[in-house]
């Protein structure tokens, strides 16, 4: 935790020195490091904080939203996080990740086909990302496809050989 609380203190520092002094910047420009080591240490309601003080200021909201949507997902704020996903997907409707959250959200509430159809879409929008397929293969496991569901693990770990998540469901 002490590391997390020295990039959030260094974070602060920046932001105020930017604002005493414009030149050096917007003192936005350490926020995302700063929310991703609370994500990482599971520190997700001060994550969440911080993401709502920066959302405002952010000229592309796209990696907060992002990390916005996961960690509401892993607080089992489910429905808030498929608010964000649709927020997402209908800004940045050609990019995977809105398509794979929402998959993992819909996954969590039961809505099989929902999940499945976001899941398809993002393996075929981006066909290299490890996280699509495995969205698609806890699909296909949970609707008791587990030849189908196999292939999409094994493509995981092709893509991400330390994919613990794909490795267990093997």
């Amino acid at each position: 935790f002490r590391a997390v609380d020295q990039v959030l203190a260094t974070t602060r520092d920046w932001q105020k020195l930017c604002h005493d002094y414009p030149q050096h910047g917007t003192g936005q420009e350490y926020q995302l490091e700063a929310i991703l080591a609370l994500e990482f240490a599971e520190r997700f309601t001060e994550a969440l904080a911080w993401i709502d003080d920066s959302l405002p200021h952010a000229d592309d909201p796209y990696e907060l939203l992002v990390i916005q949507a996961r960690v509401l997902k892993r607080i089992g704020r489910i429905p808030e996080s498929l608010v964000v996903c649709e927020h997402l997907i209908a800004h940045y409707p050609h990019d995977f990740s809105g398509y794979t959250l929402r998959s993992n959200a819909n996954f969590l509430l039961g809505h099989y086909d929902k999940a499945m159809a976001d899941a398809q879409l993002a393996c075929r929008m981006d066909p290299e990302n490890p996280n699509s397929y495995l969205a698609r293969a806890f699909v296909l496991l949970q609707t008791s496809q587990y030849e189908k569901a196999l292939v999409d693990f094994n493509r995981t770990l092709e893509l991400d050989p330390q994919r613990y998540d794909a490795m267990r469901g093997q």
